[in-house]
This record gives C-alpha cells, sequence and structure tokens, in this order.
C-alpha cells in the first residue's frame, strides 16, 4: 500500500490534487478540509489510501493521519463508499466527526450529502467504539484531530464555538484553527462567550 507522497502540486481543486513526484503525476480525491488545509502549498505531503475495484484503482489523500483513518472506518459501514465517506469528511473534520459520533448527535451528521436519518443514526451505533479505537493514538487537541470523549464542560465549550463560527461564515478548519488558538490561552474553565470574543479578535 502507497502510505503517502509528497510532492510539487501541480493542480488543486476542492475535489482533487495532483502531486509530481520524481515527474510522476499522482491524481489524489481529496476532501474539501484537506483543500482548505493546504491552501497555495507548492510542495505537499498527504497521506493516501488506495481504494480497489474490480473496474477502477482510486488514490485518497489525505492531510492528516487522523482524516485517513476516520475515512476507513467510514468506509466499513454497509451503505458508506468512498464517494459518500469523502463528502462527510469535506462536511465535518475527523474532530467532529468524532465528537458527533460520541455524543450520539446524528443530526450532524446529515449535514453531508447522500447521508439520511437512518444512515446517520446507524453511523453513531456502529462508529462509537470503531472511531474512538482509530483515532485513540492522536494527540488530544483540535489541531491534531483529536476530538474530546464528549460535549461535557471545556470540550462542549470549544465544540458550540467551533459550530458558533461555522454558523457566521467561517469554514470548518478555520474555525477551529481559531477556537483552538483562543483555548490555549484561557481557564478551563472558559465559557463559549469567551472563546468566541477571543478567537473572534485574534
Amino acid at each position: 500500500m502507497i502510505d503517502r507522497i509528497e510532492g510539487k502540486v501541480l493542480e488543486l481543486e476542492p475535489t482533487h490534487a495532483v502531486l509530481d513526484v520524481g515527474g510522476v503525476a499522482f491524481f489524489l480525491s481529496i476532501t474539501v478540509q484537506t483543500y482548505e488545509h493546504l491552501g497555495r502549498t507548492k510542495q505537499a505531503l498527504l497521506f493516501t489510501y488506495l481504494h480497489v475495484r474490480e473496474d477502477i484503482l482510486q488514490l485518497y489523500g489525505f492531510h492528516s493521519k487522523d482524516e485517513r483513518e476516520a475515512f476507513k472506518v467510514l468506509i466499513g459501514i454497509s451503505g458508506v463508499g468512498p464517494r459518500v465517506a469523502r463528502a462527510i469528511l469535506s462536511s465535518v473534520s475527523a474532530t467532529t466527526l468524532r465528537d458527533a459520533i460520541t455524543a450520539g448527535d446524528w443530526k450532524r451528521l446529515t449535514a453531508a450529502p447522500g447521508v439520511g436519518r437512518k444512515l446517520a443514526e446507524r453511523m453513531v451505533v456502529e462508529l462509537r467504539d470503531k472511531l474512538a479505537n482509530a483515532l485513540e493514538t492522536v494527540a488530544p487537541s483540535l489541531e491534531s484531530g483529536e476530538a474530546p470523549a464528549g460535549y461535557a464542560g471545556r470540550a462542549g465549550a470549544i465544540r458550540e464555538a467551533v459550530e458558533a463560527l461555522v454558523t457566521l461564515g467561517h469554514s470548518q478548519l478555520s474555525a477551529e484553527k481559531l477556537v483552538t488558538k483562543a483555548a490555549k490561552g484561557m481557564p478551563e474553565d472558559a465559557g463559549v462567550e469567551d472563546l468566541l470574543k477571543t478567537a473572534l479578535s485574534s
């Protein structure tokens, strides 16, 4: 299996990236989260997953290991193929996905195209332990992709602050970065309003 690819960015779109590695151009399907993470970079490293079917070989690229692991767990669910998994991870980050699964928040998952209530509810049931185990080696911060174990206390305040920024028009990735930065310099009992004020003033 190809574990990762690093090379010059020849083409970058919300749905795919083309990387030049030693004169060989690789086409990788990506999520919107990865697209936003790469930005205007000229050189990129993507963690990869090769999806094999009888009629196609499709290479997927992810900006972090936790996003790739979340993708692999998602496609293991009946009714969730690579296309739907990519749509889910384009709508929510691996962090937010794990938050929603842990809290049983199936409504959050229906933001992704192709995910209705029945599938979202089944995902919550089937993924609760699988997703936690898949991401358990990631450091516990939003920037690294680790999700808190629920919505209580500080974790809940961070989650609500992120969602508030998204409602205001920020991308999921931008909102998470702003709130993470704000939370680092604030006490553990900081509320949503304090987190938002600090995030918006940074």
